[in-house]
């Protein structure tokens, strides 16, 4: 079983290798949280020439990274003092204004597919979703988008968040799996709808196949906007080996860049203990807040690198390796939040 297991695995990252040449030219198909000044609006498309934009006001104040440290065995390494951490912007030390290592809650977009390719695999994970919410923060915020052919909010009327497991259940459980895969389409307005909640952590849960086939927006949309956005990126991939569409490492590439985490799901019944964990693990992060020393609004990519002194042992630190800053003041106070930034770095 192990052997069919690490053959499974090993076909899907063959097959990953061909998918990132095709992003990085250009073809594939379709949280650094910033304390800032933001606005995101969106332009509903009239056709496929068409497509929504995306705009963005933002003014850089104050930059929140979210961080995970975690020993060998993966186990995450609590009760760190503020002096063990060492924020870097571009290779330039940035002074640590704020340090928190509770259990803060934190607003969930939960991302489902619901297209043909996961007819026989949605009960499952709609448990596994289930799963999730429940090993969550009581605190916690949550918001559904389904997908199929088209993309849409799940939630009840004038109920854009929830914390009530009964509500959820209702919402999760409640869709049957038809029709194509507009996955661009749903990540992009699970971000927008985020630009919404009044926590300042933000994640998107997403889990799918990975098969884009009837998205309005492309993989550079999307992977723009992580960049930018509050959120980071949890992506459960479904490994099916027959399934000629899926765009594994587009999956992959949105997770890493947001400083959330990648899972390639060769078995299904693995799934509920996979979303446990990343449950577990998003309740064990710290949180840290600086300003940052480069006020330039030019539009470029700030590199981002947390040092953590270690107690002892090798350890992992996760958070968003760099966002991408305004190319021009904000014009709006209206705040609602930016780019969490993580990165992974072995000590």
């Amino acid at each position: 079983m192990q052997v069919e297991r690490d053959n499974v695995i090993r076909a899907m990252e063959i097959r990953s290798k061909r998918g990132e040449e095709d992003i990085s030219r250009g073809i594939a198909r379709g949280c650094v949280l910033l304390l800032l000044t933001a606005t995101l609006v969106i332009l509903a498309p009239t056709s496929f020439a068409q497509q929504e934009e995306y705009k963005f006001s933002v003014s850089v104040e104050r930059v929140v990274l979210d961080v995970s440290v975690r020993r060998q065995d993966r186990e995450a390494l609590r009760g760190l003092p503020k002096s063990s951490f060492h924020v870097y912007e571009d290779g330039r030390l940035q002074e640590i204004t704020s340090f928190e290592s509770e259990d803060a809650p934190v607003a969930i977009g939960l991302v489902i597919d619901n297209s043909r390719s996961m007819r026989h695999k949605r009960a499952e994970v709609a448990d596994a979703a289930l799963a999730f919410i429940n090993s969550s923060n009581p605190g916690d915020e949550f918001f559904v988008v389904n997908f199929d052919d088209r993309a849409a909010l799940a939630m009840p009327a004038g109920r854009p968040f929830s914390s009530d497991p009964a509500e959820l259940r209702k919402v999760v459980s409640e869709n049957t799996a038809d029709g194509k895969t507009a996955l661009y389409d749903a990540i992009l307005l699970a971000l927008e709808h985020l630009g919404k909640a009044h926590l300042e952590r933000r994640e998107l849960i997403i889990i799918s196949d990975g098969g884009d086939n009837a998205s309005r927006h492309t993989f550079q949309q999307v992977l723009t906007l992580v960049r930018r956005s509050n959120a980071g990126v949890y992506s459960i991939a479904l490994a099916d080996p027959d399934a000629l569409e899926q765009n594994i490492p587009a999956l992959r590439k949105l997770s890493v860049e947001s400083g959330g985490e990648f899972v390639l799901q060769p078995e299904l019944k693995d799934i509920d203990s996979t979303c446990r964990r990343i449950a577990r693990d998003i309740r064990m992060q710290y949180t840290l807040g600086y300003s940052p020393t480069n006020k330039a609004h030019d539009g470029a990519y700030r590199r981002i690198h947390v040092v953590v002194d270690s107690p002892g042992g090798k350890i992992t630190v996760l958070t968003r390796p760099g966002y991408l800053a305004p190319s021009k003041p904000a014009q709006t106070e209206a705040n609602h939040g930016g780019t969490q930034t993580r990165r992974r770095t072995d000590e």
